[in-house]
């Protein structure tokens, strides 16, 4: 951890709350202490720690904070569209059984949604599963209720396909509704859910999920999800991701920089 006693005080104190912070990055935990201690009005973070670890309600929005939470439909253009044309595309074409796909870190669930509608487009039956740590963002990813101004990046087409009305907001309709599902997971402890079967998924969304941990539990949580995914399979970064089992990938070598294809003699 950085020099810190007030970071120290918080972590040590987070443990019988059944949190551990330690797989974070230290410098961004401190920057989320000193914004929240500037949100509360609190001018010394030892007493900002104290507050919110005497109060449930503010240390849940502490928490809260440390889950990003940004995502939208179709996030990045480029990538999605190569990830629509080079990915889904070969991976609906070669699959013997419904594909299987994974977003690490859904937040709110656009990015869950997003991939549904591009295999809904080419295959009748498939499974998203979304993952993220915090409870209130899987609430409204499983609702899938979302203001117009976030589905700007929804084409017209999808938009009248894949969302209804829901007075003065969108809702994802009951064509992918079966086929997305979503699960509690703080994958900050670098291990994938026990439910998951090894070399069962297809495709692994995890963009700029793990830049917020330390490089022990970023190496660890990939392996993880080499394991799970099948041998051919595809694990797909953000831009500020860095590849740490470079054995177990190949490089998609298109203009989807960040597309890693599983070797099929992986171990």
């Amino acid at each position: 951890m950085v020099a810190s006693p007030a970071l120290h005080r918080l972590t040590e104190g987070l443990v019988a709350h059944g949190v551990d912070l330690s797989p974070w990055r230290p410098e961004f935990l401190l920057r989320r202490l000193q914004r929240s201690a500037l949100l509360s009005g609190d001018v010394f973070l030892d007493r900002h720690v104290e507050r919110l670890l005497g109060s449930e309600d503010a240390l849940g929005s502490f928490l809260r904070d440390l889950s990003i939470g940004v995502s939208s439909f179709f996030r990045d253009p480029l990538p999605f569209a190569a990830l629509e044309e080079l990915v889904i595309r070969d991976l609906v074409r070669e699959a013997t059984a419904p594909p299987k796909v994974v977003s690490l870190g859904c937040a709110r669930g656009q990015e869950a949604w997003s991939v549904s509608m591009l295999l809904a487009e080419r295959c009748p039956r498939f499974g998203v599963i979304g993952l993220d740590r915090h409870p209130a963002l899987l609430a409204e990813a499983t609702e899938a209720i979302y203001p117009p101004a976030e589905l700007e990046s929804v084409s017209f087409g999808r938009l009248k396909r894949f969302f209804v009305a829901e007075g003065d907001h969108f809702g994802i309709s009951w064509e992918l509704r079966p086929f997305v599902s979503f699960e509690e997971y703080d994958f900050g402890d670098g291990q994938m859910p026990g439910w998951l079967e090894p070399e069962s998924i297809d495709l692994v969304l995890c963009r700029n999920a793990l830049i917020y941990f330390d490089e022990g539990a970023g190496e660890r949580a990939q392996r993880h999800l080499a394991a799970a995914l099948r041998p051919g399979g595809v694990l797909m970064l953000g831009p500020a991701d860095a590849l740490r089992l470079p054995a177990l990938f190949d490089p998609i070598e298109t203009q989807l920089a960040t597309a890693y294809r599983k070797k099929e003699t992986a171990t």
